[in-house]
């Protein structure tokens, strides 16, 4: 049986991550495996070094915390009659927050991660670092789903999708609405353009054509936004439109390529106030 990844520090974030995970399980008859991940202790010298020793004994306690946790959590959640009630697996590793997931989402096949984020009330250095969240949307396993802190599952009714009108889009968009699948959303795709042209309808038009083509029972309504940044111009339309899924698909860069673009996957991943799907290149 397919299982989804949650990764998990014990936050509020995580909770609400747990929380949205359990009810898409439900829905779909799939299972859950929590993974919290204990960075490698050192021992206090004039030169650290790792503690094999130290870093065992966090991951002994951190396991009984782990399952303390969960359940507190799972006590909570209330679902409707009938559904199927997930099995959720334990997992503490020793590694590093963002490569340790990549990694055992790769080697355990999972076919999507679940994960929190804290949006706006990311602390200022983080943003600069650079959070867990935001480490999992650059060159993504697989399909990755960020949950807002406090956000409450509810069916996804209107899906929305960020749109460059690459000749790639209908396969991504079926891919959305597979991995959304047994819902069946009204599905918004938006295209961000300072300025609206010939060739620019042209490829629109194409676009529609596309999707029909392969599914003419879609409910399918486009939207060119009109705005010089990317970024604010889909959020302030995801909250005119009041969608409750925003799906991006996040193509595969190297360190240098990440260093001179702009991420807008970033910057809309810090203020969005409903779950955000990123789609891995795959």
């Amino acid at each position: 049986m397919k299982r989804i990844l949650v990764p998990i520090d014990f936050s509020k974030n995580s909770a609400s991550a747990l929380t949205y995970a359990y009810h898409y399980a439900s829905l779909r008859d799939m299972n859950i495996d929590l993974l919290h991940l204990v960075i490698p202790q050192t021992e206090t010298s004039d030169f650290p070094t790792i503690s094999g020793h130290l870093t065992q004994n966090r991951v002994n306690i951190d396991k009984e915390v782990l399952s303390t946790w969960k359940q507190s959590v799972i006590d909570q959640i209330k679902l409707e009659k009938g559904l199927y009630i997930p099995t959720v697996y334990e997992n503490t590793k020793i590694g590093y927050p963002v490569n340790g997931i990549k990694t055992f989402a790769k080697q355990n096949g999972h076919r999507i991660i679940i994960c929190g984020t804290r949006g706006e009330n990311v602390a200022t250095l983080d943003r600069f670092l650079g959070t867990v969240s935001s480490g999992l949307t650059q060159n993504p396993v697989c399909p990755t789903l960020f949950i807002p802190e406090g956000y409450q599952y509810k069916p996804i009714k209107i899906l929305g999708y960020a749109s460059n009108l690459s000749h790639s889009d209908p396969y991504e968009i079926w891919r959305a609405l597979k991995i959304i699948s047994p819902e069946v959303p009204e599905t918004r795709i938006f295209h961000v353009t300072d300025k609206s042209t010939e060739k620019l309808k042209n490829q629109e038009q194409i676009l529609k054509d596309n999707l029909y083509k392969h599914n003419d029972l879609l409910q399918i309504i486009f939207h060119e936004v009109k705005s010089n940044e990317i970024d604010q111009g889909l959020l302030e339309t995801v909250k005119d439109v009041h969608l409750d899924m925003l799906a991006m698909n996040k193509k595969k860069e190297s360190f240098l390529e990440r260093m001179v673009h702009k991420s807008h996957t970033k910057a809309i991943l810090q203020k969005i106030d409903i779950p955000l799907m990123i789609l891995d290149d795959d």
